[in-house]
């Protein structure tokens, strides 16, 4: 829970949290319940969330569904980057004609030249 450390600290220093909004007071006791209490309940919620979306994914491998990023086609990734290199077509249209995304064809450029530079 790191709100209530980060409360903490800043009582430890002199500043006192008060939410307008909700209107809680943590320099009373009551506050201080109210404000924990609400901590609790969102890390529940947040942990509850985790297990559903990690039990989905579970879900969908048993059906046969392919988790993850799509395979790249290297054939297409070839022969993108050989376009690229003619320097005579855009990158607008070596995406448009290999079908490989933008993102795809810039991280083979710079992968490629990492590997020239290492």
């Amino acid at each position: 829970m790191d709100i209530l450390n980060i409360i903490q600290q800043l009582e430890e220093t002199g500043v006192q949290f008060i939410s307008l909004k909700e209107n809680m007071d943590t320099r009373t006791s009551t506050g201080k319940a109210m404000f924990q209490m609400m901590c609790v309940i969102a890390e529940l919620e947040r942990n509850l969330i985790a297990e559903r979306v990690k039990e989905g994914l579970k879900a969908s491998k048993k059906r046969g569904k392919t988790l993850g990023r799509p395979k790249l086609d290297k054939e297409k990734l070839t022969v993108a980057l050989r376009m690229y290199d003619s320097k005579e077509y855009s990158v607008k249209e070596i995406v448009s004609a290999t079908g490989i995304s933008q993102g795809s064809l810039y991280r083979a450029i710079n992968r490629r030249k990492l590997g020239e530079i290492n």
